[in-house]
């Protein structure tokens, strides 16, 4: 029982929170006409498979996030390794 709540507070600790995918989704809205495209742009960004934004870490969306508002990369990508 104690390893299954460690497994979910890591999970709660890293899981993408419900603020990020809205600023995601908003962005997105904007400048992608489709989910398909989104999805498309997000897994060529992160280079992995991505199903829903609801996949991405936390570390993940804010590194999008940022690209989005800033055009740039950001010089430490967690997801990288």
């Amino acid at each position: 029982m104690q390893e299954e709540n460690l497994k979910n507070c890591i999970k709660t600790m890293i899981a993408i929170e419900p603020r990020q995918i809205q600023q995601i989704q908003t962005i997105c809205s904007k400048r992608y006409s489709d989910r398909e495209a989104r999805l498309e742009f997000f897994e060529s960004f992160f280079g992995q498979e991505v199903k829903s934004t609801k996949d991405l870490s936390k570390r993940q969306a804010s590194d999008l996030i940022y690209y989005l508002n800033t055009g740039e990369e950001p010089e430490y990508k967690s997801w990288a390794f």
